[in-house]
């Protein structure tokens, strides 16, 4: 029993690392289309992955904190450093 117990063990750690790998490299101009934007942001162009990337013209249409409700425009780029 504790034979099939740990050759479980690798297949689900083998699956977890493939999930994670297909999940860390996907592109995020995908996840942004499949899962949608926030209401009040617009965003020019995606590039890049969730690991590192970056987005052009991001328009957040709203309120931010006690400031006044107007478009503010900036740049934003990232990269996850474990």
């Amino acid at each position: 029993m504790s034979v099939w117990l740990r050759r479980l063990g690798y297949v689900l750690a083998l699956a977890g690392l493939l999930v994670g790998m297909v999940l860390i490299t996907m592109p995020v101009q995908f996840i942004a289309v499949q899962l949608g934007l926030p209401e009040g942001f617009r965003i020019g162009h995606l590039s890049g992955t969730l690991w590192s990337g970056g987005a052009a013209e991001v328009v957040y249409q709203g309120k931010l904190g006690q400031l006044a409700a107007k478009d503010k425009k900036m740049n934003l780029a990232w990269q996850w450093c474990p």
